[in-house]
């Protein structure tokens, strides 16, 4: 178990990480990280799982992440990843007050990210580059953002099975344009910028709760097989 992210145990001096270091979570490990730091490369295997404390220090990755394998698991405070980040088929990243900053590629192909805690929850992936899946979106409580914030063109992704969002935020000058017809369990919002635009191709949205659009045309339904409800 690793309990202090600036002197780990297992590593030579139990030395803190740096920006060139990689940091591997070894098979069935549990790592509850209590103070912020740096990395290089985190990879996280199967069946290990990496824990950062709800409102505790930040935690900066400026390579890749790996969220491994079957059964391996990331419970994230505020962990930020400027290169890729791949949750692999059978992985979890569970969230409750926390933020994922992904900078880089996202994909989630076969992964579950669960939002859960007491309450209703206040969890954010922030999503800034491309996305090639966004997988199973499990809401076992209340609350919840996934947000499209890319400078450039994005996809918003329909979670796996067909799935919901809960919250869905859109933000950046730019348009990111639905794969498929969206669920939103909560709220929808476009941010109030001139050229940020949900652009719903030829799908529906379903909005449970409130739908925000913050500036003049910032939701595309011009084509005539959309449905908004």
């Amino acid at each position: 178990t690793v309990a202090n992210w600036d002197s780990p145990s297992g590593t030579p001096a139990s030395a803190a990480p740096t920006s060139s270091d990689n940091c591997i979570i070894a098979s069935t490990a549990d790592a509850n990280i209590t103070s912020g730091g740096v990395c290089n490369n985190l990879t996280i295997n199967s069946d290990a799982t990496f824990s950062l404390q709800d409102g505790g220090p930040a935690i900066i990755v400026t390579g890749d992440l790996l969220v491994g394998g079957l059964n391996s698991s990331l419970t994230t405070g505020s962990l930020t990843v400027n290169g890729s980040a791949t949750i692999s088929s059978g992985a979890k990243i569970l969230i409750s007050n926390g933020t994922l900053n992904a900078r880089g590629a996202f994909d989630a192909t076969g992964a579950t990210i669960e939002f859960s805690g007491t309450g209703e929850v206040t969890g954010t992936i922030a999503l800034s580059d491309a996305v090639t899946a966004i997988g199973t979106i499990t809401n076992t409580s209340a609350g919840g953002t996934i947000k499209y914030m890319g400078v450039a063109n994005q996809t918003v992704h329909v979670p796996a099975a067909g799935g919901a969002y809960y919250n869905l935020t859109i933000e950046n000058a730019s348009t990111k344009t639905a794969a498929g017809n969206l669920n939103v369990d909560g709220n929808l919002t476009t941010e109030a910028v001139a050229s940020c635009v949900l652009d719903l191709s030829i799908y529906d949205l379903n909005v449970a709760g409130n739908l925000t659009v913050g500036y003049r045309g910032g939701l595309d339904a011009s084509d005539a097989a959309c449905a908004v409800t």
